[in-house]
Formats: C-alpha cells, structure tokens, sequence
C-alpha cells in the first residue's frame, strides 16, 4: 500500500505537465510560412528574428483571412525594436505596446499575427473572414531577409 501511494506522489506532477506537452504539439510550425497579400507576390514570414538586425523597410498591405482564434502575443525581439525605433517612431511606440496576437487562417496554412493595441477586439469573433491592414517589417539580416506583419486594423469581411 506505502509503495502505491509513493508511486501515486510521484506520478502527480506528470499528471500536470502531459495536457502541457499535447497542447504544445497541436500548434503550428513555428518556422516560416508563405502568407498571400491582397496586392503583390506572397512572401514567408516569421514570427520573430533574433540574429543581427542590419536594416528595417516598413511598407502597407492588406490580408485577407479567417479568424481561427484570439491570444496573448510574445513581445519583438530587443534587437528589432530598436532598429524600428530608429526607422518609424509612431510604430514603435505602437509595437512596444502589443500584447495581443490574432491566429488566422489562409489557404489550410494557420499562423499568428501580432495585433497594434488600437484593434477593437470585441467586434471580431472566431470563424470569421477578416480583412486586414498591416505594417509589412522587410527585416534585412546578414543572412537573408525576412517578412514580419504586425496588423494595424481588422474588419469583418
């Protein structure tokens, strides 16, 4: 019986650390994804870079996607918000600020965009078609360049 209940003091944490690890394999790929603009040729985007920023380029475009789900976003690198503070001091300001990321859906590939504070939220509901305006980052590195959207607004398409 002392050996049951060892074993069940033992067992107790993992019964809290297993619903963790299957949650965090049903999320997507956190590598790049190829994300389809309303205008021009679709680019890969990333989440996040941390390598040695050399310059930012900030430009507009719209997307046009499915609202899959609403979440907390995981702050801009360091290294990126200080380049993007030297570029466009309105947009840092803004992007020091985000704290939401918004889960799309386009075309079977999901991802996340972070979302500027300004988004009315509450208008928005799961399994809609959203238009979305965005700041496209063109984030040059010495190794290659890479696209970071961070939506400006969102209405319901």
């Amino acid at each position: 019986m002392r050996s049951l209940l060892r074993l069940r003091r033992l067992l107790r944490p993992l019964l809290f650390v297993l619903p963790l690890v299957s949650v965090r394999a049903d999320e997507p790929a956190a590598g790049p994804v190829a994300l389809t603009f309303a205008k021009g040729p679709s680019r890969e985007i990333v989440a996040n870079v941390y390598e040695n920023i050399s310059a930012v380029e900030l430009s507009e475009a719209t997307i046009e996607a499915k609202l899959i789900s609403v979440g907390k976003a995981a702050p801009l690198s360091n290294s990126l918000l200080a380049r993007l503070k030297e570029q466009d001091r309105r947009v840092y300001n803004q992007a020091t600020k985000i704290h939401t990321a918004l889960r799309l859906q386009q075309e079977n590939k999901e991802f996340y965009l972070r979302a500027f504070p300004s988004i009315a939220l509450s208008d928005l509901q799961p399994g809609q078609n959203i238009s979305c305006r965005v700041v496209l980052m063109s984030i040059r590195t010495a190794a290659a360049t890479w696209y970071l959207p961070l939506i400006r607004t969102a209405t319901v398409k």
